[in-house]
Order: C-alpha cells, then structure tokens, then sequence
C-alpha cells in the first residue's frame, strides 16, 4: 500500500522570485575587486577593531570590519562574556541598543549615511532610495576562551565618488568611542569598473 502520493497538485502556482534590493546587499551575480586598503581603527587592551579590506562593486563597495578580542589577565569571566555578546550582537534584541555597533560614512561631495541599528533594516524605509546607504551585516567569526573574532560587511551603496571617505565609528559597550578614519575612494572607483560577472 501506497503512502506518499505520487501526484503534485499541478494548480499550485510558481512560487515568486524574489528580488533582494540592491541597496541591501552586493550583487549576488558579480565578484568584487578587492583594493587592499588595511587600517586599525582603534585598539585598547583586550579589544581592536580593524578594516581589512574593500571590495568594489560595479553599484557600491563593502567595507570588511573586524573585531578583535583577547582575554587579558586578569580579566574576570563575566566581562569576557560581555565582550562575546557585544561582538557577537546575541542580545541586541533584548537590551538597551545605546551601547550598540554604530557605523557611518560621509562620501567627498558631503552626503552622508549611517548603519546604526544592529543588524536591523527596514525594508520599507527607503522605498524609493537615492542614497547613500549603508547597512552591516555579520560576516562569521569565532574563538576560544582566551582570544575571539568577528567579521563585519558595510555595504555601501550607490557606489560613492572618488576623492574621500570619512568613516565613522562607535561601539559604547565595548569601550570603543566615537571616532573616524579618512580613506580615498579613487582607486575603489576605478575597481569598480572592471568587476567580473558571474553569469556571462
């Protein structure tokens, strides 16, 4: 006796496609330049956050972040596991989010964005966006009970004019105050125009 069925309900209509919008995310469909671009951003003991690289994007460019902890001596464990939850954004949604990720960028002609609500994004918010836009997304990362990593993409898009780029940054809860770097976009300008396609 039979029992899964081996007919489909032929009536059953095709499931959409969805689009994610490019002001989102990367295109998914093109493999980015990188332009080596490496800066320390800040760095006390026990804790640094770094830029790592950039990639450019025929649309934008992304930003990779890393934040760096080590567990010092003397450091007790409830503060190693502070760290761990702020790098990790585990309980951003249960607490008060003014110690939270904070990033921003002002592009060379003075517009500006920031991406500073955890890992949150209205989609509804920018409906029909102009830019610029900037949204972070967590990128893996891991450790052990002494040291701990965790990526971080910026993407940033429309693609931003050459010249330069201040970025912003803030982290309260991992003791990281407000600061900023200034980086030049001119090469990642020119990156951008020779992306590979992935579907020819």
């Amino acid at each position: 006796m039979q029992f899964f069925s081996a007919s489909r309900n032929d009536d059953a209509p095709e499931p959409s496609i969805h689009r994610t919008p490019e002001w989102l995310q990367p295109p998914a469909d093109e493999i980015p330049n990188p332009v080596p671009t490496t800066r320390v951003l800040w760095r006390k003991p026990g804790v640094a956050l770094t830029l790592r690289r950039i990639d450019a994007y025929s649309n934008g460019c992304s930003f990779r972040i890393q934040a760096d902890a080590r567990r010092e001596d003397g450091m007790d464990r409830d503060r190693w596991d502070e760290i761990i939850d702020a790098l990790s954004n585990h309980r951003q949604r249960h607490r008060d989010l003014e110690g939270r990720m904070r990033f921003g960028v002002t592009v060379a002609d003075g517009r500006s964005a920031s991406a500073d609500r955890g890992f949150r994004v209205e989609l509804g918010e920018h409906e029909d966006p102009s830019g610029p836009i900037l949204t972070i997304n967590h990128h893996g990362g891991g450790g052990s009970d002494s040291e701990y990593a965790m990526g971080y993409r910026l993407w940033l898009w429309p693609l931003p004019p050459a010249g330069p780029l201040t970025l912003h940054f803030q982290w309260t809860s991992l003791g990281i105050d407000e600061g900023s770097t200034e980086l030049d976009m001119t090469p990642v300008v020119a990156a951008a125009a020779s992306t590979t396609p992935i579907w020819t």
